[in-house]
This record gives structure tokens, sequence and C-alpha cells, in this order.
């Protein structure tokens, strides 16, 4: 299984009179090779999940087991080798630097990863 979530829940503003419930007991699996879809009306938590499934934010409670490792245990220098070499994440609003093209903002994870500088020119856009 590659990730699995068992009931998970996250709340913001936790024990506070303004708190949200934006997830409540999640349990979901999604196997090597599933192609999956979230849908759902505004504020039903999709981009929290998201966020969730991506490493950007962590349940308040429940599990989130990636091929098998809860990702709760992890550290946050862990977690961002993680998102860094195994995590594509294109944000709603892209994060793109607007005085760099598309190639060197492609190319800013590479900076944060085990790559060596001298490689990266062999990497290329397909066209």
């Amino acid at each position: 299984m590659l990730i699995q979530l068992r009931s998970v829940n996250k709340s913001y503003n936790k024990n506070r009179p303004n708190q949200v419930d934006a997830l409540r007991g999640v349990s979901m699996s999604i196997n090597e090779g599933d192609l999956c879809a979230v849908s759902g009306p505004s504020g039903s938590g999709k981009s929290t999940l998201l966020k969730i499934l991506g490493c950007l934010d962590k349940p308040t409670s429940g599990e989130y087991c990636l091929d098998g490792e809860n990702v709760g245990t992890f550290s946050d220098s862990k977690i961002s080798a993680l998102r860094n070499g195994r995590i594509g994440f294109i944000l709603q609003d892209f994060g793109l630097i607007d005085d760099r093209s598309v190639f060197e903002n492609v190319s800013i994870p590479l900076y944060f990863s085990k790559t060596k500088k001298r490689n990266f020119g062999q990497l290329r856009l397909k066209r």
C-alpha cells in the first residue's frame, strides 16, 4: 500500500471558540499505480487533505502511512527530504518566481536535493 490514512482528523484553532474541523475520521488507501481524484464542495476539506498527503501539514490526530512508514514519526528534515525527493505538489497559485524562466522555477527543488549542480544542465524540458 502506497498511501494509507487511518482516522485522520485536522482541526484549526483547536480548543478555541472558532475551532474548525476540516477533516473528521478520514480513512483511505491508495495503491501504487492507482489514479484518484479528490472532489467536493468548497470547504469540504479537499485542500487540507492534499496538504496532509503532500506533507505540507500534519494531521491533528490519526495516522498517515507512506510506503508502510508512519509519516507522523518523521523529523522535519526527513519530511523535507521526502517532499523534495518523492512528492510533487503544484499549488493553486503555482508559487512561481516572476523573474525566472520556467526551467529555473522547475529546477529550484534541485538546489535542495543531492543533485550536483553540474548535472543541472543535463536536465532539459521536452518540447
